[in-house]
C-alpha cells in the first residue's frame, strides 16, 4: 500500500471539480479546488499509478508555485518562481548512515517536517498550505518526479503555465547536503542545489485527497 501523507480519514474540507467532466479522471487531468486553486492529478494512491475503481486517494500536484500574500499561502497563477531557500538549517548533512542514493536507488526523503523542515523552510510552507486546505501537504520526491518525467513532462516542468516553465524544490536530499529540484527554465532536467539557495527555486506542493472529494 502506498505511503500515506497523514490525511485524516474523514472527507477533506475542500472539494475538487474536473475541468473536463466529459473525460475520465486520469493522470494529467486538471481539477479545480472549491477555493479556485488549480491542480493536476499525478496518481492514484502513488505517483504514476492509474486511477481505478479500487483507488481510495488521489495525489494532486499544485499547478503553480506558492506565494505568500497577507500572511496566506496560495498558488501564484502568474507562473512566477517565488524563490526561497529550501531550509535555514542543513539538518541532513550530518546524519550518519544515510547513503545517497540507497541500494534501491532512492534518495533520503526530507518531507518529515518535524525533523527536517521548520520555520521558513519550503517543507514547512508545503505543510502549512496543505493544512489550509484540510489535508497534508508535502514536496514531491526525486523518484516521483522521475516517474513523471517521460510521459508527463509538461506537468512536471510546468509547461502548461502562463510563464511556460517552473523551477521548484523536491523533498529529496542529494549527497553533500544539497537538495534535488526541478529545473524547468530551459534545461528541463532534475538537478541539485545547496539547501540555502534561493536562486529561482520555489515550492510546488503535493496533496492527497479522497477520490470521493473529486467531482
Amino acid at each position: 500500500m502506498a505511503k500515506k501523507l497523514g490525511v485524516a480519514e474523514e472527507k477533506a474540507s475542500i472539494t475538487f471539480d474536473r475541468v473536463d467532466k466529459t473525460k475520465a479522471l486520469v493522470i494529467g487531468s486538471e481539477v479545480t479546488a472549491s477555493n479556485g486553486e488549480p491542480f493536476y492529478v499525478i496518481g492514484g494512491d502513488t505517483v504514476g499509478t492509474g486511477i481505478s475503481n479500487s483507488t481510495q486517494d488521489i495525489l494532486l500536484l499544485a499547478k503553480y508555485n506558492l506565494k505568500e500574500e497577507n500572511g496566506k499561502l496560495m498558488q501564484d497563477t502568474s507562473g512566477a518562481s517565488n524563490p526561497c531557500a529550501f531550509s535555514d538549517t542543513n539538518y541532513w548533512s550530518s546524519v550518519e548512515g544515510i547513503a545517497y542514493p540507497d541500494t534501491n536507488g532512492k534518495y533520503p526523503d526530507l518531507n518529515n517536517e518535524a525533523k527536517y523542515g521548520t520555520g521558513s523552510s519550503v517543507i514547512a510552507k508545503a505543510k502549512a498550505y496543505g493544512e489550509s486546505l484540510g489535508v497534508t501537504g508535502r514536496l514531491m520526491t526525486y523518484e516521483e518526479a522521475k516517474a513523471l518525467k517521460t510521459d508527463y513532462s509538461e506537468i512536471l516542468y510546468g509547461l502548461n503555465t502562463e510563464k511556460g516553465y517552473l523551477n521548484y524544490w523536491l523533498g529529496s536530499a542529494d549527497s553533500g547536503g544539497s537538495v534535488w529540484y526541478v529545473d524547468g527554465g530551459g534545461s528541463f532536467l532534475l538537478d541539485d542545489n545547496t539547501f540555502v539557495s534561493a536562486y529561482s527555486i520555489g515550492g510546488r506542493p503535493v496533496i492527497e485527497v479522497p477520490k470521493s472529494s473529486i467531482n
